[in-house]
């Protein structure tokens, strides 16, 4: 019991200071009073704001001045074993309240076994005693008390409490205003049930940690028999029994084994926040304030007493509200119209429907303040041409805000506030009010620039013989509609011209002569020049018998003209004259050569001979003179096998040549067109 009146003295006092401004003086006044119905003399300390500097006995505040207010009287009852100076704090968080109060604090109840009614009732005659002096002529007091009495207590204080409401209740006396109950204990005679008859407004606070007067087991119960309509139990998690008071070496040894798990003043900080909205009576009790667990009679304000016929409101819509409560009267505002219900019409961004009604602590004021949704509106913003393969942005610019959210959806099923656009087409967005205030949409056509197909174009051999030949290449197209061309060799000319050896992946990049200066590309042309040297040919004769040095192709000329079908290695001469050959290689790039001029003589009668098939042997090869035409050659071997059959085109004085270095060195016979020749032996 010590611990809970500790607890409860602590956060009273800690409230108290939060409120009020400095500077601040206390005055301190001990008295006893006799209670004369009972016989008894009640000793009492009165803590109260004084005028000019602290101590016992000053000035009330405003005495200086002669501007004392009036003050209204809070009653505190103690803890189980606890010296009133255990609530300094309590009793100076009340005096320091906006609106002036006192705390007075009984000094009965002591002793290890204190008679709870009998302390009850001494609270309940000092309520009586600061009453009258407020009215006798001479006190200190004298016409500075006003009509207005809060009973308070911590632990068996905070029960004794609802002991003593109950007795002024039933007597008619019309001063008491509230019952402020820190960790209250059970009583003997019952708190608990005493609290069914209280009636005024009250505001219990509990520590979340308290193992003195647990929640569940106490101080619930007490809070759930009252049948005050205007009710508070704050429950502040962490909080300690003990910690509602100064620090009481007494009532820490008997919550030894349920620490606090926020301080002193955390607690009572968060404590005051109740205590200084009870005291200045405001109906702020139904919120959750730091961390604390609420239960309360008392609705919000706002949220359930004034009901709208709808949560959202666009312009011009029709605002619906109908009061809720149970006022005699409700007064709106700004109209000053009375009753039930009222109508207003959204305009402009916010509008204020205030009512005016009767709550426990009086006239409250109610204010709403309804934002009103403006209407959904949109323009897409972004280019409407882009190059071929690049991409532009569309962006839905619209009204939307943090308070005016829009949805958005585009003609590509996208939601987001913009998109990449890529192709060509007409685009639309549509933004709409998920609160109801419509949609709208918007669109916008997107083209993309029609480029010119550039290729390029080749003129030239790519094989270039003896340092000579080039190749040219050009664009072709709509090559009037580019500028800046760059070919990927570098060059910035129309038309480039190759004239080194190598291997080309040719293309040219450009832009276009618009706005846009898209940029284009022709198609590539993979080219690989080569460069060559050819082999110049040397020819061997014997007789009339010419072989050049060995070539892929070949091409025999007798002063100056080409002999027609002399395209053979060997080549025998029909006629005398200057003899040349032109040859050509594969790996010299076909680049062709031609020897130098041999003479040869041949005599009239060879000149005129047709003769019958003629063999004749040469290293590594026989040749056969045959007459123009076709002819079939076989090749036997002793045995008469058959190792060479083959049917060739002869042309006029061009000998048929046969390659014997594959033939083994056994004799061989030759037959051409089914008539022996002879035997020979092919010569290494």
């Amino acid at each position: 019991m010590l611990r809970l009146i500790l607890l409860v003295c602590l956060s009273v006092c800690t409230a108290a200071i939060a409120a009020v401004s400095a500077p601040y003086y206390e005055g301190r006044i001990r008295v006893t009073f006799r209670d004369s119905a009972r016989g008894k003399d009640i000793p009492i300390t009165i803590i109260y704001a004084a005028d000019s500097a602290s101590g016992d006995n000053r000035p009330l505040v405003g005495t200086g001045t002669k501007n004392i207010p009036t003050f209204g009287v809070v009653v505190v009852g103690h803890g189980y074993q606890m010296p009133v100076t255990a609530y300094k704090s309590l009793a100076t968080t009340i005096c320091k309240n906006s609106r002036n109060f006192i705390a007075v604090l009984p000094e009965t109840g002591t002793g290890l076994f204190p008679n709870h009614n009998d302390f009850a009732l001494d609270m309940a005659s000092t309520v009586a005693y600061m009453q009258r002096e407020g009215k006798r002529k001479g006190s200190i007091w004298e016409g500075h008390i006003r009509n207005e009495s809060v009973l308070a207590g911590h632990s068996m204080g905070g029960g004794a409490s609802f002991l003593a409401a109950k007795s002024l209740l039933q007597s008619g006396a019309a001063t008491l205003t509230g019952v402020i109950a820190f960790a209250p204990a059970e009583t003997n005679p019952s708190s608990s049930a005493a609290a069914a008859s209280v009636t005024c407004p009250t505001l219990i606070l509990a520590g979340g940690v308290d193992c003195v007067t647990p929640l569940a087991g106490t101080v619930q119960p007490i809070y759930d028999k009252l049948p005050a309509s205007c009710k508070v139990l704050a429950v502040i998690p962490g909080a300690s029994h003990c910690q509602f008071a100064d620090v009481n070496s007494t009532c820490n040894l008997g919550e030894l084994n349920c620490r606090a798990t926020i301080t002193r003043d955390v607690q009572f900080e968060r404590c005051w926040k109740y205590v200084n909205s009870f005291l200045d009576r405001t109906d702020d009790f139904s919120r959750v304030i730091e961390n604390t667990q609420v239960q309360t009679t008392m609705l919000p304000l706002a949220s359930s007493e004034l009901k709208f016929d709808r949560s959202t409101f666009c312009v011009n819509d029709t605002i619906r509200v109908e009061y809720v409560g149970d006022p005699r009267d409700v007064l709106w505002l700004p109209d000053s119209a009375r009753g039930k219900q009222y109508v207003a019409i959204a305009r402009g961004e916010r509008v204020t429907i205030s009512a005016m009604r009767t709550t426990c602590f009086g006239t409250t004021r109610v204010d709403t303040s309804i934002a009103v949704i403006p209407r959904p509106q949109v323009e897409i913003k972004g280019a409407r041409s882009m190059c071929p393969g690049d991409s532009i942005v569309l962006r839905a610019a619209s009204n939307a805000s943090a308070f005016n959210p829009l949805s958005v959806r585009w003609s590509t099923s996208e939601t987001s506030d913009q998109i990449v656009v890529r192709r060509a087409g007409v685009y639309s967005v549509e933004v709409a009010s998920p609160r109801g205030c419509g949609a709208v949409s918007a669109f916008a056509t997107v083209d993309i620039v029609e480029v010119p197909d550039i290729r390029i174009r080749l003129v030239g051999d790519s094989v270039y013989c003896d340092d000579k030949g080039q190749v040219v290449a050009t664009l072709q197209g709509d090559v009037d509609r580019v500028r800046d061309i760059v070919w990927s060799t570098g060059d910035a000319t129309s038309e480039l011209r190759l004239t080194k050896a190598g291997t080309y992946e040719l293309y040219a990049r450009m832009v276009l002569r618009d706005s846009l200066a898209c940029p284009l590309t022709s198609d590539t042309v993979s080219l690989s020049i080569r460069r060559y040297s050819a082999t110049i040919p040397t020819i061997l004769v014997e007789s009339d018998t010419l072989t050049s040095t060995p070539a892929d192709t070949y091409q025999w000329s007798v002063d100056g003209e080409d002999i027609s079908g002399a395209s053979q290695r060997v080549h025998v001469a029909r006629r005398t004259g200057r003899y040349r050959v032109t040859t050509s290689r594969s790996d010299e790039g076909g680049c062709a050569a031609t020897s130098e001029p041999r003479s040869i003589v041949v005599s009239s009668v060879t000149e005129n001979f047709k003769p019958n098939p003629v063999i004749r042997q040469m290293l590594g090869s026989i040749l056969i003179m045959v007459t123009a035409g076709s002819h079939t050659v076989e090749v036997q071997n002793v045995r008469g096998q058959v190792v060479l059959s083959r049917r060739y085109e002869a042309s006029e004085g061009q000998p048929i040549a046969i390659d014997t270095s594959v033939l083994a060195t056994d004799p061989f016979s030759v037959h051409v067109d089914g008539q022996a020749l002879g035997l020979f032996v092919p010569l290494r």
